[in-house]
């Protein structure tokens, strides 16, 4: 029997990880070779590719280009997860003077190169594991890696109010 090859490009809800995934997909297609290009957080949603057979030989290609990413923010709220699922640690109302005007120039500092904490829900592996799957986040925040990470371009393309929640 001949094993399918090619590329999926999968629209990945929140709440299955990447290798949730990839396990359907060897399970529909019935072929372990399977593989993705680029992990996805738990917590996140979008476009992840999926390469079954022959198509795993495009993996290095297709992670080379920058990735373009959508989010929603809320303001006056941390989390000890640094993303929304967190538990909330601290809050602090919003000043009235954040418009989108004075968004749009505060977000040009954040611009460039610079070096980010991980999150402590993130995909990314230390020591093995991702750290979405280390039980024992008690005080993390010194041993969560540093991540070079490199912002080209910031669009508001919505702003409610009075909540303060936006999306860029």
């Amino acid at each position: 029997m001949s094993h399918p090859h090619g590329l999926l490009i999968v629209d990945k809800d929140p709440g299955c990880t990447s290798h949730d995934v990839v396990a359907k997909v060897r399970r529909a297609l019935g072929t372990r070779k399977v593989g993705h290009a680029g992990t996805l957080d738990p917590a996140a949603s979008g476009v992840l590719v999926v390469l079954v057979g022959e198509g795993t030989k495009l993996v290095p290609f297709l992670t080379l280009d920058d990735k373009h990413y959508d989010a929603t923010i809320t303001f006056g709220k941390a989390t000890d997860s640094l993303d929304a699922d967190g538990k909330i640690i601290a809050e602090a109302p919003v000043p009235n003077t954040l418009t989108p005007a004075r968004l749009k120039q505060e977000v040009r500092y954040f611009l460039g190169s610079y070096l980010q904490r991980v999150p402590a829900k993130s995909a990314v592996k230390v020591a093995g594991q991702r750290l979405y799957r280390q039980t024992q986040l008690s005080d993390t925040s010194s041993e969560l890696p540093i991540r070079l990470v490199r912002l080209y371009q910031v669009m508001l393309t919505n702003w409610q109010c009075p909540n303060l929640s936006l999306h860029i």
